[in-house]
């Protein structure tokens, strides 16, 4: 087996390495700030009957989410067998970063009634919603979310309730990076108005 030049050169690119482990460890700093400001906000919200961690959270990063690297976190969040109550913070290198609350299960159970109500109030703002039938998909096409000032809510609800998990998501572009923790305050004061409707 060979190495292609542009393979060798980036084999051997120590400081691609070097900016990536700086990234890493300023992708952690936001994502903490974030947390920390958070927490005032979260601690008001009407939370379902399963345990949900507003405490600590959880930040963790992999290699491969479709071909590329990504840091998550997820505060608050409570994943059991029964259900999903969870934000998540995602930087997927090379596309976006993205905010979403993740209903599912036992977590969606308190929000399931009022659904189109809920909904209705995140109408122009910018929020995406999962049309996926997997709960794992995270990128923004149309086979996986759209829009929700396109969609008929009420259908939409149907489909949630049928399918057992609602993802709601708001992304930023990385290169608006300076502005992450702007958004992402944005994003849970939306996701704090859907909870307490």
């Amino acid at each position: 087996m060979e190495l292609s030049k542009e393979e060798q050169q980036v084999l051997g690119d120590r400081q691609f390495f070097m900016v990536k482990a700086i990234l890493n460890d300023k992708l952690d700093q936001a994502f903490s700030s974030m947390k920390a400001t958070w927490m005032e906000e979260t601690e008001k919200w009407l939370l379902p009957g399963i345990p949900v961690d507003i405490s600590r959270g959880k930040i963790f990063r992999g290699e491969n989410y479709k071909g590329f690297p990504y840091t998550l976190m997820d505060y608050p969040r409570a994943f059991s067998k029964t259900g999903v109550f969870a934000v998540r913070t995602m930087c997927w290198w090379g596309n976006e970063f993205s905010f979403t609350l993740h209903l599912q299960g036992a977590g969606l159970i308190p929000y399931a009634e009022q659904l189109e109500e809920r909904l209705a109030q995140l109408n122009g703002t910018d929020a995406w919603c999962s049309v996926a039938a997997d709960p794992w998909q995270y990128e923004f096409q149309s086979t996986y979310y759209r829009l929700l000032d396109t969609i008929d809510i009420s259908d939409f609800a149907t489909a949630v309730r049928q399918k057992d998990f609602l993802k709601i998501a708001y992304r930023v572009p990385l290169e608006d990076f300076i502005n992450l923790e702007e958004k992402g305050i944005r994003a849970i004061g939306m996701f704090g108005k859907f909870l307490s409707c």
